[in-house]
């Protein structure tokens, strides 16, 4: 109970800290959090994110409803997949963010979940707030991938030498 009080203030700070203003805190603070979810458990987690992160400013709502998003649904294949491996990938190409949450569970169909049970409302709400797409796919596990497109997000850049389509090498992070 403590742990989980002091998760919540911790989010509220960074979602609200204007240092943390771009996509490399997103994507840290997504992938730092996830491991946490993870930590006393038998999943295996591991993650990759990109290692040359653009360095684009993009708003604390948007910050919040990503974080949330990926919460959601790693909190799903921690509590439900009864998988043995997790892998949160999060990349960039050609001006579109994705997320990919895999596991080696026991599958999900979307078909036979309640489709207003408030998880998935919540994930399908955020997806639409950030004019992004959902698919699941079922194969040895679940696939989940969740992509929104890079302007929908920024606010600015920091940078002027900026250029598309991003290519980035991926830094691989493992417990």
């Amino acid at each position: 109970m403590v742990n989980d009080i002091a998760d919540k203030i911790n989010e509220i700070i960074w979602s609200t800290n204007a240092e943390s203003d771009n996509l490399e805190s997103l994507f840290d603070f997504i992938e730092g959090q996830s491991r946490k979810l993870f930590e006393h458990s038998n999943i295996f987690f591991t993650a990759s994110i990109p290692a040359n992160i653009p360095d684009a400013i993009i708003s604390s709502k948007i910050r919040r409803d990503n974080y949330l998003l990926i919460k959601e649904v790693v909190h799903n294949a921690l509590k439900h997949s009864q998988a043995t491996k997790v892998h949160l990938g999060i990349s960039i190409t050609n001006g579109i963010i994705t997320y990919s949450i895999k596991d080696n569970g026991i599958g999900f169909d979307p078909n036979i979940v309640k489709l207003n049970a408030m998880g998935l409302t919540s994930i399908k709400l955020r997806i639409e707030r950030l004019k992004g797409s959902l698919t699941i796919e079922n194969y040895k596990g679940t696939v989940i991938l969740i992509k929104i497109p890079f302007d929908a997000m920024v606010t600015e850049f920091k940078t002027k030498n900026f250029w598309w389509p991003f290519r980035f090498e991926k830094r691989n992070t493992e417990r």
